[in-house]
């Protein structure tokens, strides 16, 4: 066996908490019951989609959000995997959305240059590193941002929220200055979190190297 890719996870949307020692598990027990050491395992985050649609009436519509934040903690855990993100290939009214290409190009980019050895191109989205307080404005790091990230259609973001010491999120301005983002709000003057596409549906609009940034948060609230 080469290795697996696999796209799961919407049904799970409602027990994000169990979902990544679920998800390890099952790695870690397909390697040992095929007993050909730690093969490559790649998988896409789901994508983002409206779940008040399929949220029955008069229930707390749940933020699917902390799910893929449970899919990207794997890929930290378990060695030898990868994970597609898929935030700017979401359908809004789909479930299942039908940028099938773009999941295939993605994971076929994690095996060429992961599993393959292939140089020259990159297989891996950014990630969220850490965040620092400058005054009113939180400045962002990332991983695997060796190339400076950019916007879908300019150097900003419209996903980007803060909160102050109330826990309350606001939308922020947030721009990009080689490969760090720079967040603030008139609302929040003192800001002591961030957050971005940490919604349902969202259609992220920062890369690197033609890769999306998955959601994060930097608080654990």
């Amino acid at each position: 066996m080469k290795g697996v890719i696999w796209y799961q996870g919407e049904d799970n949307y409602n027990r994000a908490h169990t979902y990544a020692d679920m998800f390890a598990t099952l790695i870690k027990g397909w390697r040992a019951d095929w007993n050909q050491g730690d093969f490559p395992f790649y998988y896409c985050q789901i994508a983002p989609y409206d779940y008040e649609i399929i949220t029955e009436k008069g229930k707390k519509v749940i933020n699917s959000a902390y799910l893929r934040e449970a899919q990207a903690q794997v890929e930290h855990r378990v060695p030898n995997t990868g994970m597609a993100v898929l935030l700017d290939a979401g359908m809004e009214k789909g479930i299942h959305p039908s940028k099938k290409r773009v999941a295939g190009e993605r994971l076929g980019l994690l095996a060429l240059t992961k599993t393959y050895g292939v140089e020259g191109v990159n297989g891996e989205s950014p990630c969220y590193k850490s965040m620092e307080v400058k005054n009113d404005t939180i400045i962002v790091s990332f991983e695997r941002a060796d190339m400076w990230i950019t916007g879908k259609d300019c150097f900003e973001s419209r996903l980007f929220q803060v909160a102050g010491e109330d826990r309350v999120f606001h939308p922020a301005k947030a721009w990009i200055e080689r490969s760090k983002m720079y967040v603030k709000c008139a609302q929040v003057p003192h800001p002591v979190a961030v957050r971005y596409g940490f919604e349902n549906y969202v259609e992220g609009d920062v890369y690197c190297d033609g890769l999306p940034l998955g959601s994060f948060r930097s608080d654990t609230w």
